[in-house]
């Protein structure tokens, strides 16, 4: 039993830790929260923390029957991830055809 719930512990923590990704949320929380003292500052940090971790056992309890409902199954969720991740990285790789054409014609003025 314990090692069941150590290994699902450690795979969900590596899973979320990079979404949430709280070393680099530090500086704009920082800078959102500039003007605020530090006891207020204390206090959004906790509010958020506690909001965040009611979303995410919210999203693990009420999940699956939502996607049951839907007669979903993970396999197709991990797919449509899939095909997102591909769509955004052919996006970048692939220039849209005005952004070349505005740069020729930048050259050909020259």
């Amino acid at each position: 039993m314990q090692h069941t719930f150590t290994h699902d512990f450690l795979y969900a923590f590596i899973a979320i830790f990079p979404m949430i990704n709280p070393i680099a949320m530090s500086s704009p929380f920082y800078s959102l929260t500039q003007y605020a003292t530090d006891t207020e500052r204390k206090r959004l940090a906790w509010l958020v923390t506690v909001y965040g971790t009611t979303l995410l056992l919210c999203t693990l309890i009420v999940g699956p029957y939502l996607l049951h409902f839907f007669g979903l199954h993970p396999a197709d969720i991990r797919v449509a991830g899939g095909l997102v991740v591909f769509s955004i990285a052919w996006k970048m790789l692939v220039e849209p055809k005005d952004a070349k054409s505005a740069e020729r014609n930048e050259t050909n003025i020259s």
